[in-house]
């Protein structure tokens, strides 16, 4: 049998090819597969993330929470009482010095003539009682103003406030000792006012016929002691807030917390 391959009829004779190489010739080969797609970049592997913090044990501070050092954070005042307390009196207490500093020397100069004319009398009040007490009212008006600050600023907590209510207490003292002496060296002349002011009542009643009242007419020597009294009252009653803010605010409990204010 013919194992010679065939070539076609219509096959030019000078195209054909020796049965070797058609033999030799190797299978077409398969559709070519389409070429590879180009691998992406290798993307940069992510950094390792933290490890999650351990759990907070009881008492520990929150991980989300500021730490707060003492080297920049000032401690927060103590909220203590004694501050507005003595803020209020104090305001109290300079209003009504006030006061009494204006209604002393309008006495002078209104009161006094207002009350002559009510009992049908010229009286004045003596000279030497304006040159004193008006001067020293001016002063202590002036000291009262000082201690209104300081007690507005100790309600508001300034630091600062402490230090002028002090101030006020010295010059309260020292003002008091002046005032003893110039009472002690005025009340002459106040007796003398009282005397002539007793003396026109006394006038007025008999006029119109009426009797003296017991007592309206003491000695002289009896108005001295009520005098001296009066003024050793007084300043006893003046001088008890004034020692009270100087040794209160001086302790050093005060001084410990008032560094903290600003």
């Amino acid at each position: 049998m013919d194992t010679q391959p065939r070539q076609p009829a219509d096959m030019d004779p000078s195209q054909a090819r020796p049965p070797e190489e058609m033999a030799e010739r190797p299978a077409p080969p398969d559709s070519p597969a389409p070429p590879d797609s180009p691998a992406p970049p290798d993307s940069p592997a992510p950094p390792d993330s933290p490890a999650p913090p351990d759990s907070p044990k009881p008492g520990d501070a929150h991980p989300l929470e500021p730490v707060l050092h003492d080297d920049w954070m000032e401690p927060e005042p103590p909220d203590t009482k004694w501050p507005k307390v003595i803020g209020i009196i104090s305001l109290i207490y300079a209003l009504c010095g006030l006061l009494c500093q204006v209604g002393s020397a309008g006495w002078l100069f209104v009161g006094v003539p207002l009350v002559g004319r009510m009992i049908g009398a010229d009286i004045e009040a003596p000279g030497i009682l304006k040159l004193v007490m008006v001067p020293q009212a001016l002063l202590l008006f002036a000291v009262g103003v000082v201690m209104l600050v300081g007690a507005i600023g100790l309600l508001r907590r300034h630091r600062a406030a402490v230090g002028k209510l002090k101030t006020w207490a010295v010059l309260r003292l020292i003002l008091l000792v002046i005032g003893v002496g110039a009472s002690v060296m005025t009340l002459p002349a106040q007796i003398d006012l009282q005397e002539r002011m007793t003396e026109a009542q006394a006038r007025r009643a008999e006029e119109a016929g009426r009797s003296i009242p017991p007592g309206m007419s003491p000695d002289r020597e009896a108005l001295w002691t009520r005098g001296v009294i009066g003024i050793g009252i007084a300043t006893g009653l003046a001088a008890v807030y004034p020692l009270f803010i100087g040794f209160y605010l001086s302790r050093k409990k005060i001084d410990e917390e008032v560094e903290q204010w600003v």
